[in-house]
């Protein structure tokens, strides 16, 4: 499940303490964080095994301690999203 971010979002105690995340980068300089991690080398581990998986998508290890936290919104392609 991919869940996105919103500037409005407040940082938790958790994500403080997880501050290593596995991005994802998506067309148009968006950007989703798939993960958060205590350690760099857990961080990486998953993002390698997440583009083992998913060759066509790109993923990166950023630490970003002061990132908004994760909203429970996931992310809807374009493609996909409901007509109103």
């Amino acid at each position: 499940m991919l869940i996105t971010f919103t500037p409005f979002t407040l940082m938790t105690y958790q994500n403080k303490l997880r501050p290593w995340c596995i991005v994802q980068q998506l067309p148009e300089m968006k950007r989703v964080i798939i993960d958060r991690f205590r350690h760099y080398q857990d961080a990486d581990a998953r993002a390698k095994f997440l583009g083992d998986k998913t060759p066509s998508a790109s993923f990166v290890v950023l630490f970003a301690p002061d990132a908004p936290a994760v909203a429970a919104t996931p992310a809807v392609p374009d493609a996909v999203a409901p007509a109103h």
